[in-house]
């Protein structure tokens, strides 16, 4: 039975009980995983997913259940057990289900070719990304790991205002860890990528990208302090850009979680960023036609020039606070009802390369931020720890291994 079928199964009977609104997200999904070390296989993973969630709206109430059994008796009990938490549950008038949008984006969310991948052939790009990596420098000792993964599966949500959307999707993704040795100092580097497409993704690329940072940071050493510039490399500045996403979401504005809380209208920030959430960027890793409760994605831009815009919605926040969704409802899976969540979410980039950026007598540029995780997004402090390369015209010369405050010293 199709992942539709069920979905609709669930939703006519959940109907018999004549609740005010009904919604089931139905899911199904197989990946595999496999760990190339020494030019062999070292390890491989599949795994498959199905279930069901139904969300039903009884008296302005919320119930849910889920199953992981698309069994005709778990069915029933999945309506049995959402109307017993419905009646367990508070009401408020903000809860609701989305209706149907006169229309969806088109965007591109699969790949056929993806879906026919074999085993063979991702042993075959495992393989060669860990070789690239050997491959780019004598001083290369080892690859702790290289892994590639592929996975793909469908979404349906359908509900009683009339929603009744299946969306495919296919990824694949691959990371690998480079170590490398000179005079006794080791180091390590590590590179990840992805693609919803099979032909767009250039593993060997990924090895000789993961060797090049730990050479990098070979002859790594301190400096004395020094007032300089600072240059983040992308995957430190989504770090912090990570930290700060939940101040966009308007359900944390409204719980009070948020340091962006009644500043919108106002500067926040530079005027060379914009922050900008796009759930139609064409081949993102969350690129949809539709969020997780069946309203369209959209491009949102939260920060404009430094300015703060709004707020990410999905149906109830939008409902609370009169606005309109953002197709910002994201769920963890089957298992959890939706809540407001972020799709692709990045700093509109500048006009300035990274070469240009770094054509300074004397700077820092950071290429890794540790205990990141520790900040504090509500008060919006950040005790980080990060490593970086100090930078003179024309050659990096160390390891940068220190606090990063905004005084911008080195240690």
């Amino acid at each position: 039975m199709d992942i539709r079928s069920v979905a609709r199964e669930v939703l006519q009977g959940a109907l018999k009980e004549s609740p005010d609104g009904a919604e089931v997200f139905c899911v199904s999904s197989s990946s595999t995983t496999i760990e190339a070390k020494k030019q062999q296989v070292d390890a491989l993973e599949a795994a498959c997913e199905q279930g069901v969630g139904l969300r039903l709206l009884v008296k302005n109430r919320i119930g849910f259940a889920y199953s992981s059994s698309f069994d005709p008796d778990a069915l029933k009990r999945l309506v049995t057990e959402a109307l017993a938490s419905a009646n367990s549950s508070e009401p408020d008038s903000a809860n609701c289900l989305p209706l149907l949008p006169s229309a969806y984006p088109e965007v591109s969310t699969s790949d056929p070719a993806l879906m026919e991948v074999t085993e063979e052939q991702i042993v075959d790009w495992a393989v060669a990304m860990e070789k690239a990596a050997l491959e780019r420098d004598p001083r290369i000792r080892a690859v702790r790991k290289s892994s590639v993964s592929t996975g793909h599966g469908e979404k349906c949500i359908i509900s009683s205002t009339g929603i009744d959307i299946c969306v495919p999707y296919t990824v694949v993704s691959a990371s690998l860890m480079a170590m490398a040795e000179e005079g006794g100092d080791s180091q390590s580097g590590w590179e990840f990528d992805y693609s919803r497409r099979a032909g767009r993704l250039d593993t060997r690329k990924v090895g000789v990208a993961a060797a090049d940072r730990a050479l990098g940071l070979l002859g790594a050493r301190s400096v004395g302090s020094a007032s300089v510039p600072v240059v983040l490399e992308n995957s430190v500045t989504a770090d912090f850009l990570g930290v700060l996403a939940s101040s966009f979401s308007a359900d944390n504005v409204l719980k009070g979680k948020s340091l962006l809380a009644k500043r919108e209208g106002s500067r926040i920030a530079s005027p060379l960023i914009s922050i900008i959430d796009d759930g139609l960027m064409p081949d993102g890793i969350a690129t949809s036609p539709a969020d997780d409760e069946g309203a369209p994605r959209m491009r949102c831009t939260l920060v404009e020039e430094g300015v703060l815009k709004g707020f990410l919605h999905d149906s109830y926040t939008a409902r609370r606070t009169g606005a309109v969704s953002t197709g910002n409802a994201v769920r963890g899976g089957f298992k959890s009802v939706p809540s407001v969540g972020i799709s692709n979410f990045f700093i509109e980039p500048g006009t300035v390369s990274l070469e240009e950026l770094l054509d300074m007598e004397k700077g820092l540029f950071v290429t890794e931020a540790m205990g990141v995780h520790t900040a504090n997004p509500i008060s919006g402090i950040f005790p980080s720890v990060s490593r970086g390369s100090g930078w003179k015209r024309g050659r990096r010369c160390i390891r940068y291994g220190g606090w990063l405050l905004p005084a911008t010293c080195w240690r």
